[in-house]
């Protein structure tokens, strides 16, 4: 994962999360949902939409 995808998805560097949230409860969640893609996705590719 690039910095700007993490940023993007995850966290900014420089910003804290609001309250309640933490960096490893946010990466679950990008990578469950990625999961999620990959088992759905009906074609065989290296890219997910």
């Amino acid at each position: 994962m690039t910095i700007g995808a993490f940023a993007a998805t995850i966290s900014e560097i420089d910003k804290p999360l609001p309250e309640g949230q933490d960096i490893e409860g946010r990466l679950w969640d990008v990578l469950w949902l990625l999961s999620l893609a990959v088992k759905g996705a009906r074609t065989r590719s290296d890219r997910v939409a």
